[in-house]
């Protein structure tokens, strides 16, 4: 790959949920000479022709990108749909919504966008998440009026579309310039039912999986009660080099610790702790571990390692812990809890803690599922 050529690491996470067909797709292509491109595209109604529509459209568009930018890889979507039904009666035509992109020839230092319909894009620039897209849909035109008489109904309206990839519609454009952190592309199975706060937080966590910030988006989607196809692609810059000195982090320091208290075994194993970690720390994450978070340390990121938490269930508790790489204590934790989305953030290893055993006590034992007190 010549060095010029923009170097991602991506991820796509996917969901059919209670829909009858899986009418969300994704794709990513490779040529030669290294550029790449990302497309997700959304199927228009619950059914086949759907689903087949939206699968040759990301593989098509997705395969002219890297060649032609964004938006000719929407517009070679189009012309091949267009072919594929030419002919078929009205009710037979498959139809989607898609979006497509490809980085600028410089790694990292730019995007080049497009779309049509509600599948969205999100950028992280200087550590703040934007939304580069804008929805293709009733709803949103009925706000960009700004007349309250209009406003008002718009939500009920957002499903309802007005560009697509098979109908003769423009093809909107946009070009994000300079250094680009990490990218989303997402179908509004995730857009339309994670608040705006939930992604930005996962998406600027000090979190360097694509994977599991891909996976916690569509399982957010799910506690938040979507009951639509849910897709997710994250892009990653490749890892910063570590600082000299930052890795391996210094011996533990002592640090005391609570009363222990008795506790049934965990629901779920803590897994091997990195030995930076001070003894409170230790405690943190066997709490997190009998309250059914399913604890995950991360690879250090800069001067920070997480404890990723993910719990299971429509009404779980998931998030990230904070800890000094150098140091092993806890900094900081945010929990997001059940389909209602309450977010807490915590500062300082005794907030952390406080927060934890309040959860436990609000946990499942049958199944690690976050239950609001009464």
């Amino acid at each position: 790959m010549p060095a010029h050529a923009p170097q991602w690491r991506s991820a796509t996470v996917s969901d059919q949920g209670p829909r009858r067909y899986m009418a969300d797709a994704a794709a990513h292509w490779r040529v030669p000479h290294g550029h790449q491109a990302w497309a997700v595209a959304d199927g228009i109604g619950d059914e086949f022709e759907a689903a087949e529509a939206t699968r040759r459209a990301v593989l098509v568009a997705a395969r002219r990108a890297p060649e032609g930018g964004a938006a000719a890889g929407v517009l070679r979507a189009r012309a091949h749909l267009q072919y594929f039904y030419d002919g078929a009666p009205r009710g037979q035509k498959g139809d989607c919504v898609m979006v497509v992109a490809v980085p600028l020839n410089h790694a990292a230092e730019g995007l080049d966008v497009a779309w049509v319909g509600d599948c969205r894009v999100y950028v992280v620039q200087d550590g703040e998440v934007r939304q580069v897209t804008e929805d293709h849909t009733v709803g949103q035109s009925m706000r960009r009026g700004g007349d309250p008489y209009f406003a008002t109904p718009a939500p009920g309206y957002d499903h309802i579309v007005e560009r697509s990839v098979l109908s003769d519609t423009e093809v909107a454009s946009a070009r994000v310039t300079g250094p680009v952190e990490r990218v989303l592309l997402c179908s509004d199975g995730v857009s339309k039912a994670v608040p705006n706060q939930v992604v930005s937080g996962l998406l600027t966590a000090p979190l360097y999986d694509a994977s599991f910030i891909a996976r916690s988006l569509v399982s957010a989607a799910r506690a938040y009660g979507s009951r639509d196809n849910a897709a997710a692609t994250v892009l990653l810059r490749p890892r910063p080099a570590p600082r000299p000195g930052t890795v391996p982090a210094p011996p533990d320091r002592p640090e005391a610790v609570p009363a222990a208290t008795e506790l049934p075994p965990p629901l779920f194993e803590a897994g091997p702790v990195p030995e930076c970690a001070t003894s409170y720390t230790r405690s943190v994450v066997q709490l997190a571990a009998w309250a059914g978070l399913r604890p995950e340390w991360r690879d250090p990121y800069r001067s920070v390692r997480v404890i990723a938490l993910n719990g299971t269930g429509p009404r779980a508790t998931f998030g990230t812990v904070s800890v000094g790489a150098r140091s092993g204590r806890v900094l900081r934790a945010q929990f997001i809890h059940g389909p209602g989305g309450e977010v807490e953030n915590h500062e300082g290893p005794g907030a952390v803690r406080e927060a934890l055993s309040r959860i436990c006590s609000w946990t499942s034992r049958e199944t690690g599922e976050y239950q609001e007190p009464r």
